[in-house]
């Protein structure tokens, strides 16, 4: 019975710490999304934050589709398919992190997710679009 109970203790613990590890594995640093951009041509860039924020300045080429849509997820599949690499990026990384979650669990792939979103981007002296 104490084996037992050792045993799903860190049955627990190990499911906690792969789920975590599995949460932060998409993220991507501004030089590694920018060098991502530059090298690949295929890269569909989503912008999930509000209209107003993306007029304000967006990565270029982005497409946006604000995830607090109610559809979402269908919006985002009306222009970028399940298998195609996809960075996503918000704000500052919380939404982008939800929006990388639904897409996640809808069989998209290929995610990676701007770590610190617009204000790292931004900070770092990278290009926008107005």
């Amino acid at each position: 019975m104490k084996n037992f109970f050792l045993l799903t203790i860190l049955g627990c613990f190990l499911t906690a710490s792969c789920k975590s590890a599995e949460a932060t594995e998409h993220l991507i640093d501004v030089p590694a999304a920018s060098q991502l951009i530059a090298k690949n041509q295929a890269l569909r860039i989503l912008d999930v934050r509000t209209a107003e924020e993306y007029k304000e300045g967006h990565l270029e080429g982005a497409v946006l589709v604000p995830v607090q849509e109610k559809a979402f997820v269908e919006e985002v599949k009306k222009s970028i398919k399940p298998d195609e690499p996809v960075l996503v990026y918000c704000r500052s990384g919380g939404r982008s992190a939800k929006a990388v979650a639904m897409l996640r669990e809808a069989g998209y792939t290929k995610l990676q997710e701007l770590k610190g979103g617009m204000i790292a981007w931004e900070e770092a002296k990278q290009p926008t679009k107005k």
